[in-house]
């Protein structure tokens, strides 16, 4: 009898041991994947998880280095939004994680970014805030920075304070690349008061292998109250290259098309139209459209995309490249 109660009571703590063990080793599986991603790590980029796949980040922010990247758990049904800031780039890129955040969707996600901190909103709705800077970092004309290349290094966004508009065109033009060639003013934010929309010209004779030839800056500055503004700058929209010609910039309320011609002396012309919209602090290409005519007897191609064909970008990042892409994929 004894030895029967012996060889259960084994029995039951064996059972009892294994089942623990699996427990144990589930609840490893589960931290692991969740110790993953947290608060106060650093990493290189290009780093492999081994439980997330990273399907989205941003890069980062010249003025506080503020980035941010989305992953979703390979085992789980949800999305892990984190709020990093870029540390150095010695050989490889290194990050630090300062938030994380668990999201359901991240159908309609839009982060926006100042000089104040950020914030993340998901339809529309603001789900998160982050305050890092109690004030703002105001720049002045004389702090624009134009590099060899002719690309300005200030970040998009950041507030610049001046009298007269005459400041800022004097600092661009003080590079000796560019000229003032159009000036608008049109209430894009809708406060009540002007913005102002410059548009240069390259000084420089082209040439195909100089870059600095091949740029034109249009800047926009969103008045913010006083003589303080918002500076937004690209310099690809309007490229300096034979055959481009800029035609005007026409207003709606929030919006403002920049219109461009091309001509291909006995092949064709083209019509392009850049449509922007102004948002929450960010300025958003709307829609693209470009008309070709040719010379021959081919039927006009008329190519018209949306935000569902190219998605979010920035008037910053605007490249028309990119968008060759798509309509020639």
């Amino acid at each position: 009898m004894m030895k029967v109660i012996i060889s259960f009571l084994s029995l039951f703590l064996l059972h009892n041991c294994s089942f623990q063990k699996e427990e144990k080793q589930s609840l490893d599986k589960e931290n692991s994947s969740k110790d993953e991603i947290f608060i106060g790590k650093e990493f290189y980029a290009g780093d492999e998880l081994s439980d997330y796949e990273c399907i989205k980040n941003s890069s980062h922010f010249k003025s506080d280095s503020l980035c941010y990247s989305v992953y979703k758990p390979l085992h789980y049904h949800y999305f892990v939004f984190s709020l990093e800031k870029f540390l150095s780039n010695e050989d490889v890129e290194k990050f630090r994680i300062l938030d994380t955040l668990h999201l359901k969707s991240i159908a309609h996600i839009n982060f926006i970014h100042n000089e104040l901190g950020a914030s993340l909103f998901l339809d529309d709705k603001k789900i998160k805030e982050w305050i890092f800077n109690k004030t703002p970092n105001i720049t002045t004309p004389e702090d624009i920075v134009i590099t060899e290349e002719g690309i300005i290094q200030n970040d998009s966004g950041e507030m610049i304070q001046f009298k007269n508009i005459s400041e800022v065109i004097n600092r661009i033009q003080k590079s000796k690349l560019f000229t003032l060639k159009k000036m608008y003013q049109h209430d894009l934010n809708q406060d009540g008061y002007k913005d102002i929309f410059l548009v240069f010209k390259n000084n420089n004779d082209l040439k195909s292998d100089d870059h600095k030839t091949l740029v034109a800056p249009i800047i926009l500055l969103i008045h913010q109250g006083g003589d303080k503004y918002r500076f937004f700058h690209n310099e690809k929209i309007y490229p300096s290259m034979e055959g481009f010609f800029f035609k005007r910039i026409a207003f709606k309320d929030n919006f403002f098309t920049i219109e461009l011609d091309t001509e291909v002396p006995d092949e064709y012309t083209a019509e392009k139209y850049i449509t922007f919209k102004y948002s929450k602090n960010k300025i958003v290409l709307h829609r693209f459209g470009k008309i070709t005519n040719w010379q021959d007897e081919r039927k006009p191609f008329n190519a018209q995309l949306t935000q569902k064909d190219f998605g979010e970008i920035l008037f910053e990042d605007y490249d028309p490249e990119k968008i060759n892409e798509i309509i020639y994929e």
